[in-house]
């Protein structure tokens, strides 16, 4: 069955989602409590997964038992409307991708 660990993020000219291996869960595992601070922290620590989307605006992390919400209304709406229609064939090749990682 697939992990639906899962970083999506907004930032001011762009949108996408990352889903998290069990070497990057493990990775967020190690800065402590999961947190918007701490996923923001990973991600700048991972420039080779995120350098061209830095900085983002917002984002919404689902990691096992966790959900942490969009913190603005504006990036809720933006993924809500346009990058979750956009996204949905590239999530089927990220999917099979991730798989092999759980």
């Amino acid at each position: 069955m697939f992990n639906k660990a899962r970083i999506e993020w907004v930032n001011s000219y762009s949108y996408g989602g990352f889903y998290l291996t069990q070497t990057s869960v493990r990775e967020l595992g190690e800065l402590g409590d999961l947190t918007r601070e701490s996923v923001l922290k990973w991600m700048d620590g991972h420039t080779c997964h995120f350098g061209e989307i830095l900085p983002v605006e917002d984002i919404h992390v689902v990691c096992g038992d966790t959900d942490i919400p969009w913190a603005t209304d504006k990036a809720r709406k933006i993924w809500n409307e346009v990058a979750i229609d956009e996204i949905a064939d590239i999530d089927e090749i990220e999917k099979e991708y991730a798989s092999h990682f759980f």
